[in-house]
């Protein structure tokens, strides 16, 4: 064998070599090439932190098992990529686990598992209380199914134990639709979730076209309307009630000031005080004798022009 023949021989079965490998890792992820944790955030997953409460789990993870799917990742890489997206303190959470677990064993945990792990730790007893509640009285506002369809969705993912066996999650959408659609959709009798909602949102066109429902948007529209007309109202009635409380105050700061005054004995008449008696008067104080040429009393001459207009004056003792 040739030196040539040697290197072509070798260059075979190099190539044969690799062609097995990338059957054997197409064959474990579906026929499709090997997902990298590059691939993965090339797909744009969502963040997660912890601080939006078990809303912002729950499409944290929808958006993180859509990007599995996108990338075609295996299910044995799911945990270790997803985690790659924690931030704040969901990752201060997950590296607890880690040094619990120890790192291998706990990116082998099954994503359902983690899954559960999260809602333990994101989905307390309290909040899911109050996501409950939320989802026992949830309605649609007037043809907005996509909305009330959406928020239903989200309910049930998060308050499994309210529509498990699957008819119950039939029954707890078909009752939260609108009076005008709800019986049509009971009368159908849907066998799944699906069916319930393609029905309703056929129907909810249908009472849109012929005037029994509101158009897209109406609903909320009035009642934003609504709200501006109260806060209107409210600021209106505040600006009013304003001058009435200032005016109130004066007056009674007045009255106050008035009563404190008398109960001190002071003057409470309009008549100027004098500079020389301290006493409150008009016209000029003057030394008189008004008893007899020995005995000076203090008198007041009164100038009458500045009160009557009338030139005279007056002569008045002070007791």
């Amino acid at each position: 064998m040739t030196a040539a023949e040697l290197a072509t021989l070798i260059q075979d079965r190099v190539a044969e070599a690799l062609a097995a490998h990338a059957q054997a890792q197409a064959a474990v992820n579906g026929g499709q090439g090997a997902c990298t944790f590059t691939d993965f955030m090339d797909c744009k997953p969502r963040t997660f932190s912890g601080s939006k409460g078990a809303t912002g789990l729950l499409r944290w993870i929808e958006k993180v098992e859509s990007v599995f799917t996108m990338c075609n990742c295996p299910p044995n890489n799911h945990v270790k990529y997803a985690t790659g997206t924690l931030d704040g303190a969901a990752l201060t959470w997950w590296n607890i686990q880690v040094q619990r677990l120890g790192l291998a064993n706990a990116n082998a945990l099954p994503w359902e598992e983690f899954k559960t792990l999260l809602r333990d730790e994101y989905c307390p007893r309290g909040e899911v209380q109050k996501l409950e509640g939320e989802f026992w009285n949830l309605k649609m506002k007037g043809s907005e199914i996509e909305a009330y369809t959406t928020r239903s969705h989200e309910l049930a993912v998060l308050c499994p134990n309210m529509v498990n066996p699957a008819y119950k999650r039939v029954e707890k959408y078909i009752d939260g639709l609108a009076p005008q659609i709800q019986g049509l959709v009971m009368a159908a009798n849907p066998e799944s979730i699906q069916q319930a909602v393609l029905l309703a949102h056929k129907l909810t066109d249908q009472a849109v076209a012929q005037g029994t429902l509101p158009a897209r948007g109406a609903a909320t529209t009035t009642t934003d309307k609504k709200r501006k007309w109260e806060e209107s109202n409210n600021d209106k009635a505040t600006s009013s009630d304003q001058p009435q409380s200032k005016r109130y105050e004066s007056t009674r700061n007045y009255n106050q000031s008035s009563s404190s005054n008398q109960n001190q004995g002071g003057y409470a008449g309009k008549n100027p005080k004098c500079d020389q008696c301290n006493r409150h008067h008009y016209g000029q104080l003057t030394l008189r004798s008004l008893d007899s040429p020995t005995t000076i009393t203090a008198a007041i001459v009164l100038d009458t022009t500045a009160v009557s207009g009338n030139p005279q004056r007056t002569t008045a003792r002070i007791p």
